[in-house]
């Protein structure tokens, strides 16, 4: 008899178990990522999963807060490790197959990064090429640094700012270079005050002209687009991880929240119109 009720609980705990995961699915089933993928596979299947197409993950522009945006990405999901089993028992319709890859993408997508930040600088197009594109960038940061600071009022400028940040190719930075003069030469009181911006716009006018003879080779070019699609696949995994942490701990508990808010979400992910329609899914 006592046999009999532990089997009849037992039952009873993996029919409640069995229960909560179908309830857990909500109205769309989650499709599971299959066990072993890595890499750029792994990237190709979470985009595919997403809905992204690969033209758009290529095309991503993740800015120049990449490093912060790793960082805070590395914070959100070491809170997530700690917190796991809270977001599997009481966030419904919650991605833990995708959750549980947002480790793997953000070590490819530090790989991809740090490949693509040497790739860049290469002088294999001439001698002068890995200085000058240096120089640009340094240039180009603070530039965007300073002027995030003083026009941090007006939201207009702030918007300019931000979209000369997006992108990281040669051709986004000679476009950034001139966007830079042009930023300077129509605010020219506030950039007067600025000592330490002083010959900055006649500086990017001659690296933009130095930078249009050179061109970054196809292998940077796959590079960059390898690294723009990891990281876009890294942030489809810490979407899911953020808003399972906002329904969690929103109303009861904001502390626990602050390891999953970002300062460079806005900046990272590309952005995607909702009226746009939908392209073919990747192809594995």
């Amino acid at each position: 008899m006592a046999t009999k009720k532990k089997a009849s609980a037992a039952e009873a705990k993996v029919s409640t178990k069995s229960k909560k995961a179908k309830e857990s699915k909500g109205d769309d089933e989650l499709v599971a990522i299959p066990k072993g993928l890595e890499g750029d596979a792994l990237v190709c299947h979470v985009l595919q999963r997403a809905e992204i197409s690969l033209e758009d993950a290529n095309a991503a522009k993740p800015g120049d807060q990449i490093d912060a945006y790793l960082l805070e990405a590395d914070r959100a999901i070491a809170a997530y490790r700690k917190a796991h089993d809270a977001f599997a028992d009481d966030v419904p319709t919650f991605d833990i197959s995708l959750a549980s890859v947002a480790a793997t993408l953000l070590e490819h997508a530090k790989d991809e990064s740090s490949t693509w930040s040497k790739m860049r600088f290469s002088k294999s197009k001439g001698e002068g090429r890995g200085v000058s594109r240096k120089e640009a960038e340094k240039l180009r940061a603070k530039v965007l640094k300073l002027s995030r600071f003083v026009f941090r009022r007006n939201k207009a400028v702030l918007a300019e700012i931000e979209r000369i940040a997006a992108g990281e190719g040669l051709a986004d930075l000679i476009t950034d270079l001139d966007d830079m003069v042009k930023l300077i030469s129509a605010h020219p009181a506030t950039f007067a005050k600025l000592k330490k911006l002083k010959g900055a716009a006649e500086r990017a006018a001659e690296l933009a002209v130095i930078l249009r003879t050179m061109s970054d080779g196809v292998p940077a070019a796959n590079q960059l687009a390898s690294r723009n699609r990891a990281v876009e696949a890294l942030g489809v995994a810490l979407e899911e991880i953020r808003k399972g942490a906002k329904f969690l701990y929103e109303d009861d508990s904001p502390k626990a929240l602050l390891p999953y808010l970002t300062s460079t979400t806005s900046r990272t992910r590309a952005a995607r119109p909702a009226a746009k329609p939908k392209k073919a899914p990747v192809e594995i």
